[in-house]
């Protein structure tokens, strides 16, 4: 039987040899950051514009499609107020991290910003779906004059997802999921 800790790291084994004892070992760190998973989320395509404030606001009734029970200020700071013009039809796969990954590893690891960036529109349509289980980082394009690539996560809270995008989030830790374009 195998356990792995929360860190990723150390495994935790049972032998058969040792009749039950509980053995420590080091595992080396895989040479590969992320690990694509089976599911495939497909955002169809839109010619309506996707106006962040009416589907991002904290609401937790149980008829709303995405439930949000928070959102930090930067999350707020950086996303609301944008407008999103048509979109084609794209594809969301999650990918798990096997070990801590910086931004421009992530980056790389995904084929660059491209594959990277998703939309607040592709979020929201991906948190409708998503296994509230686990939590989620995206990489999103924030507004205004200095826009730029932020991480922003989602984790289920009682009765809502709840977003955040603080300033010191630059990377994923072993186990984290992140979303982005197949």
């Amino acid at each position: 039987m195998v356990w792995t800790l929360k860190s990723g790291v150390p495994i935790l084994f049972r032998n058969p040899e040792f009749k039950g004892e509980t053995q420590m070992s080091q595992v080396s760190k895989p040479s590969h950051l992320l690990t694509r998973l089976d599911q495939v989320t497909i955002v169809p395509a839109s010619t309506a514009p996707f106006i962040v404030n009416d589907h991002f606001r904290v609401d937790t009734r149980p008829d709303i499609a995405v439930p949000i029970s928070s959102m930090d200020e930067n999350f707020e700071r950086s996303f609301l107020g944008k407008v999103e013009e048509l979109m084609a039809e794209t594809k969301l796969r999650p990918r798990r991290a096997s070990r801590i990954g910086k931004y421009d590893q992530i980056l790389k690891a995904l084929g660059g910003e491209n594959l990277a960036k998703i939309t607040l529109r592709e979020m929201h349509h991906y948190l409708k779906l998503a296994d509230r289980r686990e939590s989620y980082l995206f990489c999103l394009e924030s507004g205004g004059v200095n826009s730029s690539l932020r991480l922003a996560d989602a984790g289920w809270g009682d009765d809502g997802w709840d977003l955040r995008s603080p300033y010191w989030l630059d990377g994923c830790g072993p186990n984290e999921l992140l979303v982005a374009r197949d």
